[in-house]
């Protein structure tokens, strides 16, 4: 079950897309925050001394644009173990 007037067919690669312009508009970091914080205040006894953080890299094919700092291409230890290639590492920092 979808929910009242959903189809399967309403989710396309159109809605996804929408969804995640959304989600970043609204930022991804604020999100998990928040989320986390209704974890702390839900169960009231947690303490965040120590939180862990899911990462991943993609392999980066082509080159950046001069002056774009947008994202930080790097070489170095690759899930894929290609340490040759240039990456982008995506993660979530605490603010």
């Amino acid at each position: 079950m979808l929910g009242p007037g959903v189809q399967a067919s309403d989710l396309n690669d159109d809605a996804l897309a929408r969804a995640l312009d959304t989600l970043y508009k609204i930022g991804l970091q604020d999100i998990y925050w928040e989320a986390v914080q209704g974890v702390q205040q839900a169960a009231g006894d947690l303490t965040l001394d120590r939180l862990h953080f899911d990462t991943t890299s993609f392999v980066y094919y082509g080159s950046s644009k001069v002056g774009e700092d947008v994202l930080n291409i790097t070489r170095g230890y690759s899930k894929d173990h290609r340490p040759d290639l240039p990456q982008i590492k995506f993660g979530l920092e605490p603010p």
